[in-house]
């Protein structure tokens, strides 16, 4: 499941097709949630949370949903604990029968198959699925596109690294600057020659393995930076994350790194389309996003076509580091410390 969606999938021979969908369309439409089962289930959520609960990443990640979306749906990546033992297998069903209808659901097929064939296999697996006579669930409203512009700290007693997560919101995929902010992020932070890694990794050995990523939901886009970095250059590492921030902002890209921006993401495109279930999943996210259905068939072009105009005005718009929020994993002295000449409001992380 994403914050989005949840997916079913499975993977057969073509040979197989017809027992595939057959099994698919009735977990679809009569999943039952054994008691023993949902037990089990319940366990291994708890014990996946509390191994998730000792990575930092995990820790940053939770905190930031928070601090970034406030109340909105967005704000939780993980149940809690609390949550996962009151869970019921009565309102397991309940959910499920609310969720999972035909008229808000895709089937997706992806190989090397007879269209008619396929068309007439799904439809006898899927054709007696009907949608109760209730309203579907609503579509959710956009987010409030405003962050705190303080640093928040979650404590974590002998650290020897700080997580350092940096965000704001960016466009969606329906945005049309999307694919200009794209690039404007490769050249930023998500490539390995980009400025930032070139600067807090191979200039001045921070960190390891920073970098950035625009993350793409349906109703918001959110541009992460992110970086664990050595205790005793904490502050150092964040006052460089704001200078290349402005930089993307305040200065115009070259040629020469808009060239390079989109060799990788066109290489980045082609790589996700050799796997079939890459496929399954993006041809998942267009419809879920809302996008037209030819939308892999233009993004190649897309990219193609961008200005370097284009990409100039996305790093004003969406990288200012006015515009972050930012969050810290580790030692709380060490972090309030390092950070304490540049000037940020601190808080406990939410």
């Amino acid at each position: 499941s994403t914050r989005d969606a949840i997916l079913i999938s499975t993977s057969v021979l073509a040979e197989n097709l017809r027992t595939g969908l057959t099994l698919l369309g009735d977990i679809a439409e009569h999943a039952t949630f054994p008691d023993d089962e949902v037990a089990i289930a319940k366990q291994n959520a708890s014990d996946k949370l509390s191994a998730a609960e000792a990575d930092p990443d995990f820790l940053a990640q939770r905190a930031l949903a928070k601090v970034v979306f406030g109340n909105y749906p967005y704000s939780r990546i993980s149940p809690t604990q609390d949550s996962i033992a009151q869970t019921t297998p009565a309102e397991l069903r309940a959910e499920y029968r609310r969720r999972f209808r035909p008229d808000q659901a895709l089937l997706i097929i992806v190989g090397d198959l007879d269209q008619a064939h396929t068309v007439g296999l799904a439809a006898s697996s899927f054709l007696p699925w009907a949608a109760p006579p209730v309203p579907g669930l609503a579509k959710l409203s956009a987010p409030d596109e405003t962050v705190p512009h303080k640093l928040f700290i979650v404590p974590r007693p002998g650290s020897v690294q700080t997580a350092l997560r940096v965000a704001a919101f960016g466009p969606t995929r329906r945005d049309p600057d999307y694919i200009p902010a794209r690039l404007a992020n490769a050249i930023y932070g998500g490539t390995f020659g980009s400025r930032l890694v070139t600067n807090i990794r191979e200039d001045k050995g921070y960190t390891y393995s920073p970098g950035s990523n625009l993350q793409a939901l349906q109703t918001a886009g959110v541009l992460v930076t992110r970086a664990e970095v050595r205790n005793e250059v904490t502050g150092a590492s964040l006052n460089e994350v704001n200078y290349e921030l402005n930089r993307i902002a305040t200065t115009d890209v070259s040629a020469d790194e808009l060239k390079h921006a989109k060799q990788y993401l066109i290489g980045e495109e082609a790589i996700a389309r050799q796997e079939k279930e890459a496929v399954a999943r993006e041809l998942a996210s267009v419809w879920i996003d809302g996008l037209p259905a030819d939308e892999l068939a233009r993004r190649d072009q897309q990219i193609q076509d961008a200005k370097v105009e284009d990409v100039n005005a996305a790093g004003r718009r969406y990288f200012p580091s006015s515009r972050m929020t930012f969050v810290a994993v580790g030692e709380d002295k060490v972090i309030r410390d390092q950070v304490a000449p540049l000037g940020l409001e601190v808080a406990p992380a939410p």
